[in-house]
């Protein structure tokens, strides 16, 4: 039942008909892109989730694991695994926190700025082949798609 309110009574959840609901929606076009993405990742080598860290690091030149997990949402004994592969493949190396000798940053090495050059290849490379398809701009759908976050972040508050 639909309350006037305009939100849907979580016990009586309405039934979907042939239309899309924009969860549903949401969800498929993420898969979508996903897929492509993972293919162009696969294509240069890197995996999409260590180039995401990467990433982080990249922006802050040395940061600490705990950071990188709060930042990405990602708990804390998933962030040291991934961490940890990340060092034994040398694209990350450890250095002592200067702040707090019980604790050490991360920052990039050779290897990871190689990777991080061609995940940046491969994102680009698939931003191309999708925007061929797409009948709006990149810079218009980068606006939906973080306001969409947006509003998805701020309905859970």
């Amino acid at each position: 039942m639909k309350y006037a309110d305009d939100r849907w009574n979580r016990d009586d959840p309405p039934v979907l008909d042939d239309r899309l609901n924009v969860f549903l929606a949401a969800l498929l076009a993420g898969q979508a892109v996903s897929n492509l993405v993972r293919r162009e990742f696969e294509a240069a080598g890197v995996s999409m989730t260590a180039w995401g860290l990467l990433v982080h690091v990249e922006e802050h030149k040395r940061v600490a694991p705990s950071q990188l997990a709060a930042e990405t949402g990602v708990t804390p004994t998933t962030i040291r695994d991934q961490v940890q592969s990340l060092v034994d493949r040398g694209a990350l190396r450890r250095v002592p926190n200067p702040t707090d000798n019980r604790s050490y940053l991360l920052e990039l090495t050779a290897t990871g700025r190689a990777d991080l050059r061609k995940g940046r290849t491969a994102t680009a490379i698939a931003e191309t082949l999708l925007a061929r398809e797409l009948d709006v701009s990149l810079a218009e759908t980068r606006k939906f798609l973080l306001a969409l976050r947006d509003a998805g972040r701020a309905a859970m508050s």
